[in-house]
C-alpha cells in the first residue's frame, strides 16, 4: 500500500493555516504523515500549531528561511511517505475523500495529478489542464503542485532550485518530464488553491519578469543528457521548440490584428494617405528622369 506526507508551509497567515489544517483533519483516510514548516511568523502561526496541531504532526518548526522553496525542501527532508503533497497555507483538499481517492488508485507512477479549483476574487474557476502530461506540455504550460502526488525519492534526490523564487516546480516537472518519469491522471478534483493570497506576489516586477524570461528561455539540461541519442527525445525537443514558435508568432498575429483594426490606426492611414501619395508621385518623376 502507498503511503503518503503532506508538506504545509506557511508564513503570517496563520488564518489560512487554519483552513488548511480544517481540511486536512477533515480527510476520511487518515493514514499519512503531516509536516508544517512556518518562516518564523509573527502572527500566532507557531502558537497555533504548537497549540492544536502539533499531536498530529510528524514534524514542524518555526524559524526564519530563504522562501518558499527551501520551506518545501526541508518538509521534503523529513518525509517518510512514497508519496508527497505540498498543500500550502490557505489551500485546502477539495473534499474528505481526496486522500481516500489517491489511496484507491491503483498507479505506479513517479507523479499522480488531478484537477483543481483556482480560488479567485471573481469566484471559484474549475481547472483540468492534461489526462497526458509530457516534456511539450512543460514547456507551454503547468500543472498546480497542491493537485500532485509525487514521489519523496525523487524530490529528495533533486529538491527545487532555490535561485527560482516563483517557478521552481514549474522547472521540476519539466525535469521530470525531460527524464522519462512516469505521470498518471488522477480524474479527481484534488485541491482547492487560493490564488490570492498566494505565498509570493506575481505581480509584474522587473524580478519576476527576468525569472520568467530564464523559465521560458531554458533548454533541456544535464538531466536529459542520458536521452540526447533518443530519436522519441528529439521529436518531442523538436514539437516543443515547433510549438512554441507557433505560439508567439500567433501572439505577434493577433497583435498586428488588433493594432490594424483599432481606430487610431484607420484614422493614421487616412492621414498618411496623401503624403504617401506624394512620395509615389516622387518616385516615379525620379525613375522617369533617369
Amino acid at each position: 500500500m502507498k503511503t503518503l506526507t503532506i508538506v504545509t508551509i506557511n508564513l503570517n497567515n496563520v488564518r489560512g493555516l487554519r483552513r488548511t489544517a480544517e481540511s486536512v483533519l477533515a480527510q476520511s483516510n487518515q493514514n499519512f504523515e503531516w509536516i508544517i514548516i512556518d518562516g518564523g511568523s509573527s502572527d500566532g502561526s507557531a502558537e497555533f500549531i504548537k497549540q492544536e496541531l502539533s499531536s498530529r504532526l510528524s514534524y514542524w518548526v518555526s524559524e526564519h528561511d530563504e522562501g518558499i522553496y527551501f520551506a518545501l525542501n526541508k518538509g521534503i527532508e523529513h518525509a517518510h511517505g512514497e508519496y508527497v503533497i505540498c498543500m500550502n497555507a490557505g489551500d485546502v483538499f477539495h473534499d474528505k475523500d481526496v486522500i481516500s481517492s489517491f489511496f484507491d488508485f491503483s498507479s505506479p507512477a513517479d507523479v499522480i495529478y488531478g484537477d483543481w479549483n483556482l480560488l479567485l476574487p471573481s469566484g471559484c474557476q474549475f481547472v483540468h489542464k492534461t489526462d497526458k502530461a509530457s516534456l511539450e506540455f512543460f514547456y507551454l504550460d503547468n500543472l498546480c503542485h497542491q493537485a500532485m502526488f509525487v514521489r519523496t525519492s525523487l524530490l529528495k534526490s533533486s529538491p527545487f532550485d532555490t535561485t527560482y523564487k516563483v517557478y521552481a516546480d514549474w522547472i521540476k516537472r519539466r525535469e521530470f518530464a525531460g527524464a522519462s518519469r512516469s505521470f498518471a491522471y488522477m480524474p479527481k478534483i484534488i485541491c482547492d488553491f487560493d490564488a490570492i493570497n498566494t505565498s509570493v506576489s506575481r505581480s509584474e516586477n522587473s524580478a519576476v519578469i527576468a525569472e520568467k524570461n530564464r523559465r521560458d528561455n531554458l533548454v533541456p539540461g544535464s538531466w536529459a543528457v542520458p536521452r540526447l541519442r533518443d530519436s522519441q527525445y528529439r521529436i518531442e525537443s523538436l514539437n516543443f521548440l515547433l510549438a512554441k514558435t507557433e505560439r508567439a508568432l500567433r501572439g505577434t498575429e493577433e497583435e498586428l490584428n488588433s493594432i490594424r483594426s483599432s481606430a487610431a490606426y484607420r484614422i493614421g492611414r487616412l492621414m498618411t494617405f496623401p503624403m504617401r501619395a506624394l512620395l509615389r508621385v516622387a518616385h516615379n518623376l525620379t525613375k522617369v528622369k533617369m
